[in-house]
């Protein structure tokens, strides 16, 4: 998904991103970069012609103490699946954070209703 650069924002996946806003993988990239974690792992499925995908936050030091997310909701594709995961992912391990206000409004939108 291109972010675009300049005042105007980006188009992608039919996203429009203000130069402000990040997507849920970027927020969630961040969070483990603040926390020196590895990075996320995403596992995409597809059932019914919806997208899923899994979430696993490794450890780093200790594999049994990894953590592994599957969002309850999936979407059109396996990128916004993917997306949708990392917001659930972040809305379990930070709930009281205000994200919404930096996701587009898809993004934003299920964040609230959760």
């Amino acid at each position: 998904v291109s972010l675009g650069s300049g005042g105007g924002g980006g188009e992608g996946g039919g996203i429009v991103l203000k130069q402000w806003q990040r997507l849920p993988k970027q927020l969630l990239q961040e969070h483990c970069q603040r926390n020196k974690a590895p990075k996320p792992e995403y596992y995409s499925s597809q059932r019914g012609g919806e997208h899923f995908c899994r979430v696993r936050l490794p450890d780093g030091k200790d594999k049994a103490k990894d953590s592994h997310f599957s969002a309850p909701v999936g979407g059109p594709s396996a990128q916004d699946a993917q997306h949708t995961a990392a917001l659930y992912v972040l809305f379990q391990i930070s709930p009281t954070l205000q994200l919404h206000l930096k996701l587009p409004d898809l993004y934003a939108d299920r964040w609230k209703a959760w």
